[in-house]
C-alpha cells in the first residue's frame, strides 16, 4: 500500500511540474461563438461541442490560421474554426 501511494504522489509531482512548460508552450482562449463543433480534424469528423465561455488551450494552428487545434477541460480535444475563439 506505501509503494503505491508513493508512485501516486511522484506520477501527480511529475505531472504538475510538466504542465507549467506545456502552459507557457500554448495559449489559452475562451469560445465567443454560441457553440462550436469539434472536429477529429479540419473539416473532419465531429467529436464534441463546446459552447461560449468554455477555455481551450490552443495546441497548435494549421498553415492557413483558420483552424486551430485545441484541448478543454471536457476533455475534449479537436480542431475548430480559428474566428471561434477571436472577437470576444
Amino acid at each position: 500500500m506505501r509503494l503505491r501511494l508513493t508512485c501516486i504522489v511522484t506520477g501527480t509531482a511529475l505531472a504538475a511540474a510538466a504542465f507549467p512548460a506545456a502552459a507557457a508552450a500554448a495559449s489559452v482562449e475562451r469560445i465567443c461563438t454560441p457553440q462550436v463543433t469539434v472536429l477529429d480534424s479540419p473539416r473532419g469528423l465531429p467529436v464534441g461541442v463546446l459552447y461560449r465561455g468554455d477555455r481551450v488551450v490552443v495546441l497548435k494552428r494549421d498553415g492557413t490560421r483558420r483552424w486551430i487545434r485545441v484541448r478543454s477541460a471536457a476533455p475534449i480535444s479537436g480542431w475548430i474554426t480559428s474566428r471561434s475563439v477571436n472577437g470576444c
